[in-house]
């Protein structure tokens, strides 16, 4: 079993966030903070998602460019004109 940890600093609040894989699908994943600083850590995330750019509208898909035949005009058939 592998375990990993990585130490972060926000503003000057200290967390670890600890992972173990179990398997491609699933693992462990949590974050371990000193209980007087989860306030001032929950404060300086909900301050970052106020603040955080709101999402934008994804780009439109691109379209399928027609084949060399389609783009060719289409010509209906001439009527051969009356002679009445």
């Amino acid at each position: 079993m592998q375990f990993g940890i990585r130490q972060y600093c926000v503003e000057g609040i200290t967390f670890a966030r600890c992972i173990a894989p179990l398997d491609p699908a699933k693992s462990y994943d949590f974050v371990v903070i000193a209980k007087a600083d989860y306030l001032k850590l929950f404060r300086q995330a909900i301050k970052s998602h106020r603040t955080k750019e709101p999402e934008r509208e994804p780009p439109p898909r691109a379209t399928k460019r027609p084949s060399a035949s389609s783009e060719r005009p289409r010509y209906l058939p001439m009527r051969a004109a009356s002679t009445t």
